[in-house]
């Protein structure tokens, strides 16, 4: 029998496709010019410009600073509660650190603290997850960090950004398509 595909499933065949072709050197060439770039809290800047692209729709604020030492958070992504029409948000915090080769446990006890956070544990905001980001430690040298993260209930994302990096790239690639397509055929989407 034959296999009919409709016009998502299509569609969606060949954006992976393409996106497969393009991606790798595309991910390679954003993961080092970044690095170029950036260095220490400047890193802070770069992601929350990139998680606000990945995800428009979510509130993406650096909060780090006087107020770190007691929530523990570099960055915080507020995600709007969709069962309710006020300001309540869930709330994902991450610490980042811009260390080379192995780390001790500082970043996830630092993190950990907006566990205890009343801001983030009331009616109009909850936390949801924590997340540290080490921008170039190499996960190999560090066997025992995601034992002791996933103890202290902590996602860690290492040194490439992994799906962070593979997500922005996807996304990059598309809004950039789209634009075109809107610069070429202003009648077709836009």
């Amino acid at each position: 029998m034959l296999d009919v595909k409709n016009y998502s499933e299509r569609y969606e065949e060949i954006e992976e496709s393409v996106f497969d072709t393009f991606a790798d050197e595309f991910k390679t060439k954003l993961y080092n010019d970044m690095y170029s770039q950036f260095s220490e809290s400047e890193w802070e800047f770069a992601l929350v410009h990139g998680l606000q692209k990945l995800y428009p729709h979510y509130k993406v604020e650096r909060v780090g600073g006087k107020s770190e030492k007691d929530h523990g958070a570099d960055i915080i992504i507020k995600i709007p509660s969709p069962l309710t029409y006020d300001e309540s948000y869930y709330i994902i915090a991450i610490q980042v650190k811009d260390y080379g080769n192995s780390v001790g446990f500082s970043p996830i006890d630092q993190i950990s603290k907006a566990d205890s956070y009343a801001d983030w544990h009331n009616a109009q905001n909850q936390l949801l997850e924590k997340w540290v980001v080490l921008t170039k430690c190499q996960k190999q040298l560090n066997p025992k960090f995601e034992q002791y993260a996933a103890s202290k209930n902590v996602k860690v994302i290492w040194g490439d950004f992994g799906s962070i990096s593979t997500r922005l790239t996807r996304n990059l690639l598309i809004f950039n398509e789209l634009d075109y397509v809107c610069q070429v055929s202003p009648n077709i989407f836009c």
